[in-house]
This record gives C-alpha cells, structure tokens and sequence, in this order.
C-alpha cells in the first residue's frame, strides 16, 4: 500500500542512505533542516521510506531594462549595483537561491553578463511547473 507522510527528522537516516546508493553527488542532498524546505513528504511502504519529496523556497529573477536610457556601459555598471543590492537584501531574508531563466532570444547573448554577476549556468536541465 502507498502511504503518504510528512517527513519528520527521524527518517533522516533512510533518505541519506537512499541518497547515497543512488550515487548522486553530495552537493544534491539537501538540508534538511533549513527552515527553506516548506514542504517535506515520503512515501513509507510498511514503515519503510520508498521515496521522498522536497519543496524549497527559491528565488526567480526578473530584470527589465530600458535600452534607450544612457550607454551600455552606464546600463552595465547599473545592472552591477541592482544586482549586487538585490543579491544582498535577499540573502538577508534568508533566500538561498537566486534562478535566471533568460528567454531564449536572449539567453545566449547575456549569458556572459550573467556569468559576470556571479551566476552559473547549471548542469543539470530544468524543468517546471506553473501552477498559477
């Protein structure tokens, strides 16, 4: 029978061995004690962890720029300062990840500006859910 539960510390030990064996990287397991995981389910099979999810709370950067104000190079140094203060004011509300999804059009021409800001393009491909 599939049983849904909340997670709770005590099954902790289960989803590090679940983690371990199916050989991902270290870096993948998350905290779970970050106050970020909001949600936290396993599926327990007969008092055994099958499955686990987790839900954390991650930042989704928007940037909207007005192409006719000033030169590129005041726009650039701009972008510095309103990121530099974004990064910094959510950190300070307790954000630990801050994701750029750039549309496609402009995605290849402004990597090199994001990667300048401070962010990686990450390995792994992602994928979503809209549920708005």
């Amino acid at each position: 029978m599939i049983v849904i539960k909340s997670y709770t510390a005590a099954h902790l030990a289960e989803i590090e061995r679940i983690h371990r064996e199916a050989g991902l990287p270290p870096e993948c397991m998350p905290n779970l004690e970050s106050p970020l995981f909001f949600l936290r389910k396993i599926v327990d099979d007969n008092g055994k962890v099958a499955m686990a999810s987790f839900l954390k709370l991650t930042a989704e950067a928007f940037l909207l720029v007005d192409h006719a104000h000033e030169t590129p190079e005041w726009r650039w140094a701009a972008l510095q300062k309103l990121t530099a203060a974004t990064l910094h004011e959510a950190a300070v509300k307790g954000v630990a990840d801050v994701t750029c999804w750039p549309p496609p059009e402009i995605g290849k021409s402004f990597s090199s500006r994001l990667e300048a800001l401070g962010f990686t393009k990450s390995p792994w491909p992602s994928f979503s859910v809209r549920l708005d």
